[in-house]
């Protein structure tokens, strides 16, 4: 079946299609933001700052490349660790 649309209904819009003929009910409004204000407790109760340790070796220039670099250690740290000795001890190949 072939429907041909002229005018308005050819290309709906928010307008033409009835969403915007919707009104919220002022207690939703406000179950709304109580609960959005409630997430963001929630959010900052769990959010902590990491430690720092002073004692660490630094192989980082800024933050993003500290992240970076913990990222590759999380994945790849256990293949390595014998290179990064290698390295520190001046007998690596």
């Amino acid at each position: 079946l072939f429907f041909f649309f002229r005018g308005d209904l050819a290309f709906p819009t928010a307008d033409t299609i009835g969403l915007t003929d919707r009104k919220d009910t002022p207690e939703a409004v406000e179950r709304l933001a109580k609960q959005i204000i409630e997430q963001g407790v929630k959010r900052k109760a769990y959010s902590r700052r990491r430690p720092f340790d002073a004692d660490a070796d630094i192989d980082y220039i800024n933050e993003r490349n500290k992240r970076y670099n913990e990222l590759l250690d999380r994945h790849y740290g256990k293949y390595t660790a014998e290179i990064k000795q290698n390295l520190e001890r001046g007998t690596a190949i």
